[in-house]
């Protein structure tokens, strides 16, 4: 039997529908409650004509429309469809002009896109031969694919060797677009992944570009919207034989927004791809930034440790390229010739040094822009950059937006100015920020939709990708204004606003952090569930604790065994929720990230003390492994050791048994003369991790004298190497340096590193200087490197800091009081 296939004009009306809904349904904002709400226009249009002339929807209905199955029957069921949508989408009140026009202008061309898609109806085309994605010659690599474009500096030279009519000069290939043409030649055979690493405006995008050229036809280019519509083209489609599946920021597939991929699914999809030879040829390929594919390949510190990226880690394995930011010497020789033929690369040769690509996505006119800004715009362009790095989504809604930049203009420069320019402000702001400048988009602008897809209404914005880099290095010690958590949590992603809270959290405004996941849970985030029970343990609220556990534990597996623990604690109001043991949870499943969020987010040994021996009394001896390293933390050697070598007799499969007496060996090594083994031992890890405590034991028995020490430190801030000097400042500690150690850890801060700020008050308390380590750990604190606070907290034994570590900071700064 010949399936139906919907025709070109059909396919228009159901690409634009997609398009709309990914865009409109957010949070509680969900496809049936806009079914709900079209259902209820239609009841009034109804009663207003006084009949029943327009059928109500119904879920199927609106899922044939969705999938391409049958067009809509009556233009009125899909309008009242449509308008729900378009206005949770952003569209502006029609109570004005200008709205009136834009409701009108949107209401003629969705009628036209319905009598093209009925005069259209389905084709007799079998559906195997309907295809993802559009053939490679059909893309436009700028519009559909995201590839920068070029600065114009008023000359485009029309030579066919140029891209696009000149949009784009000419391709200079370098060392890794020979590796690239190698992967395109075998992904002809096989199904391939490649992964270009490097930061913002490198050439990324453009390489991968360049590469696909090679395919023939008939190779195809897919870019999923998001991670949702990779999983399902993923799961829809048996075959994906001879397309380029092209996910550029990787980031936005395997960590939405910021957070570890609940299970690695995307990932997992993935690496199924690739090993079924049926499904293939496939060339899949990405771009990362160096930041991200730091966070989605880092190794847990020991087996025991949470792997969040265990599945992102095995996918991405041998399969990632790094792009360098410089062109050599070599290439700029090359450049110069065809410079001659092009402004904009002789412009480039003359000011961009060696940053040729980042000269031509106009890096420097981004930043230009930027630190030229008016102070409106500046306000606007710094809530953007902070709202991206904490946690939000790549479109900033409009509305949103405006709350955030709020909070970032002067109020002195808001007091002298007029009634006019306090009522404008937000909208000059923006006639600042959006238009594009020298052929690029502006800093802040509504993205660019492709040829096919819905017109931006313009009431979302997305932050350029150079700029929102450079804002993540340069404002990653500030924190934001008070009041932008109190727009975080008027977010309707649940998603989101976890991300959000748990920005909060790392900075230890724990009751911010409180809040935020109070509303992302009351969303149905049942993660923010188990941290809202974390953080009421560790305030010592266990009745709360215990509520907001039983809330999640049908769908969450972590909160099920805390509210086993605290029914352990016999308690007058344990038997109010009823809830099985919790050894028989652990023997079910590994409880491993939970020892770890009893410890870190609750603060509470005792319940992650009960959990672990649990844990060994069924069998797992990863347990033993964790209570040796928390040990070690505690600064008790013997207690290490003992569950050390409990964890190497135990037959666990999943277990390295000699690592935890790997660890304990190796920290002997790299202590030397230092006497306070838990504060050193949670230092090291949280600067340098597993491996630097290794090197740090190396570099000890290869270094003895401080001078050497001393011109190694210098030879690596000169290089720019933040990782050595971080594992030089324990060098010198250890080596009974402290002035030397505080140096070096200077040049890391200085250098970029926050976590070099941690070392470096700790030095300063040991030093007696308290008041300039209490500055050290604000700035820590304000980074994300909340740890610092145990340090002093410990050392000085503060009532301020233990009460901070306890209860957390307000968002100004200030210890919090008890909550």
């Amino acid at each position: 039997m010949t399936n139906l296939a919907p025709s070109a004009e059909h396919g228009a009306l159901t690409a634009h529908l997609q398009a709309l809904r990914a865009k409109a349904c957010r949070g509680s904002r969900t496809q049936q409650r806009a079914i709900e709400l079209a259902n209820a226009r239609i009841k009034t249009a109804n009663t207003r004509e006084g009949g029943a002339g327009i059928k109500p929807l119904a879920k199927q209905t609106v899922s044939d429309w969705l999938t391409g199955k049958t067009p809509p029957d009556d233009y009125l069921r899909l309008w009242a469809l449509v308008q729900v949508l378009e206005e949770w989408a952003g569209a502006p009140p029609d109570s004005d002009g200008h709205g009136r026009s834009w409701w009108h202008g949107r209401r003629a061309m969705w009628q036209q896109l319905w009598k093209q898609a009925r005069a259209g109806r389905p084709t007799d085309e079998p559906t195997a031969r309907r295809r993802t994605g559009m053939p490679i010659a059909d893309a436009d690599p700028i519009e559909d694919l995201e590839v920068h474009p070029a600065i114009d500096a008023g000359h485009r030279n029309k030579d066919a060797r140029f891209d696009n009519g000149g949009r784009l000069p000419v391709y200079v290939e370098r060392d890794h677009d020979r590796h690239l043409a190698r992967d395109v030649a075998s992904a002809l055979h096989r199904s391939r992944l490649r992964v270009l690493v490097a930061d913002s405006s490198t050439g990324k995008t453009r390489a991968l570009w360049h590469a696909i050229q090679r395919l023939p036809d008939p190779w195809r280019v897919w870019q999923p919207a998001d991670r949702s519509a990779l999983l399902a083209g993923l799961a829809r489609e048996p075959s994906l034989a001879q397309t380029v599946v092209w996910l550029n920021d990787l980031q936005r597939y395997l960590l939405p927004n910021g957070q570890p991929e609940p299970d690695g699914q995307a990932a997992s999809a993935l690496r199924g791809l690739l090993k079924e030879p049926e499904r293939g040829p496939v060339f899949v390929v990405g771009t990362l930034w160096h930041h991200h594919h730091k966070t989605l390949t880092r190794q847990p510190s020991s087996p025991a440790d949470p792997d969040p990226h265990e599945q992102a880690r095995a996918l991405l394995n041998g399969r990632c390229l790094t792009v360098p930011e410089l062109f050599a010497d070599e290439t700029l020789d090359a450049l110069k010739e065809l410079a001659r033929h092009d402004a904009r690369l002789a412009e480039a040769l003359r000011n961009g040094g060696q940053r040729i690509t980042q000269y031509l996505a106009g890096s420097r006119e981004l930043i230009r822009r930027y630190e030229e800004a008016s102070p409106e715009a500046r306000a606007v362009l710094e809530a953007a950059i902070d709202a991206r790095r904490l946690g939000a989504g790549r479109d900033l809604p409009h509305d949103f937006l405006f709350a955030f930049a709020a909070a970032y203009l002067d109020p002195g420069h808001w007091n002298v100015q007029t009634d006019a320019w306090r009522a404008t402000w937000f909208d000059r702001a923006l006639e600042e920020t959006c238009p594009p400048s020298r052929g690029i988009p502006g800093p802040l602008a509504p993205p660019i939709s492709p040829p096919g897809q819905l017109v931006s209404t313009g009431r979302v914005y997305r932050l350029a990708d150079y700029l929102e880099q450079h804002g993540r290095l340069t404002r990653q010690r500030k924190a934001p204004p008070p009041s932008f958590w109190d727009v975080a949590r008027s977010s309707e992603d649940p998603k989101e606003l976890f991300a959000l809270a748990e920005s909060a959290r790392t900075r230890l405004r724990l009751k911010t952090a409180f809040e935020i996941h109070e509303r992302a849970a009351e969303l149905g985030n049942s993660n923010s569930s188990l941290l809202l029970a974390l953080l009421r343990i560790r305030v010592g609220d266990a009745v709360e604790a215990r509520r907001f556990a039983a809330e999640a534990a049908d769908a969450n597996a972590h909160a099920a065994t805390v509210l086993a623990l605290l029914q352990e604690e016999k308690t007058e109001e344990a038997e109010l929720y009823q809830v099985g043991p919790a050894d028989g949870l652990i023997r079910r499943y590994s409880p491993t990230y939970l020892m770890f969020l009893l410890r870190e987010v609750a603060q509470s040994r005792r319940l992650a003390g009960n959990l672990a021996r649990q844990a060994v009394e069924a069998g797992q001896g990863y347990a033993h492994q964790q209570m040796a390293l928390w040990k070690l933390e505690d600064g008790d050697w013997d207690a290490a050791v003992e569950h050390a070598r409990s964890a190497s007799a135990m037959s666990d499969p999943r277990l390295d048994g000699t690592r935890a007496l790997d660890q304990i060996s190796l920290l002997r090594k790299a202590m030397g003369g230092y006497k306070n083994v838990g504060l050193f031992y949670r230092e090291v890890l949280f600067c340098c991790g597993h491996e630097g405590l290794l090197h740090l034991a190396l570099l000890r028995r290869q270094i003895a004298d401080g001078q050497r020490v001393q011109h190694l430190a210098e030879q690596a801030r000169d290089s720019g190497h933040t990782n050595l000097l971080l594992r030089l400042v324990f060098l010198a500690k250890s080596n009974g340096d402290p002035g030397q150690a505080e140096w070096i850890a200077q040049q890391a801060v200085d250098a970029g590193s926050h976590r070099a700020l941690v070392p470096l008050a700790t030095l300063r308390t040991e030093a007696g200087d308290h008041q300039g380590a209490e500055r050290l750990v604000r700035r820590a604190v304000d980074a994300g490197a909340a740890m610092s606070v145990q340090s002093i907290a410990e050392l000085t034994g503060k009532r301020e800091w233990q009460d901070a570590l306890r209860f957390g900071l307000n968002p100004d700064g200030t210890t919090a009081s008890p909550w």
